[in-house]
């Protein structure tokens, strides 16, 4: 099959006609089949499972692809083969783009490579190309209650167009598009769908241009889920990528010490994948062990009244067996600071335990003046019911 392709697209590369056109594929030009309900159906809040992958159990099989596959593998052969200086206009390329809303991820495959192909080949569309994309993120942010099949692919396409510039610094469009656009797809309900390929989409940006890592991170906390959610489960996990790729030494912003005192909470999660990755960011073995090491004091006052917590409290054993050993491990570096920080702890738990009591005790001080209360008023009706008998 592939030596037939590759031979009719030599014949049709060959020919006259072909030095300044394309072949025709109505494929570009067809409508997609209306999408299947008992995927709209599939749950995708905040109760999924944050481990799973394979999102979907029975991947829609599109009966017509290998003539697809064919007319996409000769459209490919035309736009990378540098005997034919085709052009494409932008009608066309809008069709295409709208199809990645296809349910078959063959065919996404092919139209980001088919997309890539363009991009690379025609520099006058690239501006165009980018835009368009960029529209259909800020659609799908507007529409959230409906998914788009396209997302992960094209999230892996603007990642490629980021690693390939070769300007350290990214361009105004970049950073508009990655605080407005991008940064919001964290709040969507289809995150479990494509939250890997963001992730790293988002890190590429902050290796080209670390200065924008504080304002990637303002916006992390902004749509920050509420505690007890296993979507913390992502945020966790991008605020790892993202704080090795800025390589932080010292200099702690804000937006920093939030993400810390997000951790922190997260330590207290009943949900034990929430609590052990967040164990895990505490360890000195892992990809920020160097940061930890480095602002240990900073970090561990911070942390450890949930770490303490935890490790005392967690209904799961092998949490709590984790929790004990990331305090083992957090002990060794300084034990001298983090036997103040224990201390320090019992003194807060005492002013709470004292605060606590002072507060039952007026509570039950004031449960008494009013019972006193009722029963004077009580007493007075009956005197006056009595002096009014005596007088009647």
């Amino acid at each position: 099959m592939a030596i037939s392709r590759k031979r009719k697209a030599d014949e049709l590369l060959s020919s006259p006609a072909a030095v300044n056109c394309a072949p025709p594929s109505p494929d570009f030009f067809r409508s997609l089949p209306p999408r299947l309900q008992e995927q709209d159906n599939l749950d995708y809040f905040e109760a999924f499972h944050v481990k799973r992958r394979n999102v979907m159990k029975s991947p829609f099989q599109d009966t017509e692809w290998h003539r697809l596959q064919l007319d996409y593998q000769l459209l490919t052969d035309f736009v990378t083969d540098p005997r034919c200086s085709i052009s494409f206009s932008r009608p066309v390329i809008l069709k295409m783009l709208s199809l990645f809303e296809s349910e078959d991820e063959r065919e996404r495959v092919a139209l980001a490579t088919l997309l890539k192909g363009i991009y690379d080949r025609f520099p006058e569309h690239r501006v165009f190309i980018r835009k368009s994309v960029y529209d259909i993120f800020y659609q799908f942010n507007c529409s959230s209650h409906s998914k788009h099949n396209g997302i992960p692919v094209l999230l892996t396409f603007l990642k490629n167009i980021v690693e390939e510039r070769e300007s350290v610094c990214l361009e105004d469009e970049f950073r508009v598009f990655l605080l407005r656009s991008l940064i919001p797809l964290y709040k969507s309900k289809w995150l479990v769908m494509f939250y890997p390929y963001l992730r790293n989409c988002i890190a590429e940006f902050i290796v080209k241009d670390r200065k924008i890592a504080d304002s990637i991170m303002q916006g992390m906390l902004r749509y920050w889920p509420k505690q007890g959610s296993s979507r913390e489960y992502f945020f966790l996990d991008a605020a790892e990528c993202f704080l090795v790729e800025a390589k932080l030494s010292t200099d702690f912003s804000s937006s920093v010490v939030g993400l810390l005192e997000k951790i922190a909470g997260c330590l207290k999660s009943l949900q034990f994948n929430v609590a052990e990755k967040a164990l895990s960011l505490l360890d000195v073995n892992g990809g920020l062990g160097i940061l930890i090491k480095k602002n240990f004091k900073f970090i561990l006052q911070i942390v450890y009244s949930g770490l303490k917590e935890v490790a005392a409290k967690h209904w799961r054993p092998k949490t709590k067996e984790l929790a004990l050993k990331i305090s083992t491990a957090l002990k060794a570096i300084d034990p001298v600071f983090y036997d103040n920080c224990y201390i320090a702890s019992l003194f807060c738990e005492e002013d709470e335990a004292g605060m606590e009591w002072m507060a039952l005790a007026r509570e039950e001080r004031w449960t008494q003046l009013e019972g006193m209360a009722a029963a004077k008023k009580e007493w007075s009706g009956l005197s006056t019911n009595f002096r009014q008998e005596l007088c009647g």
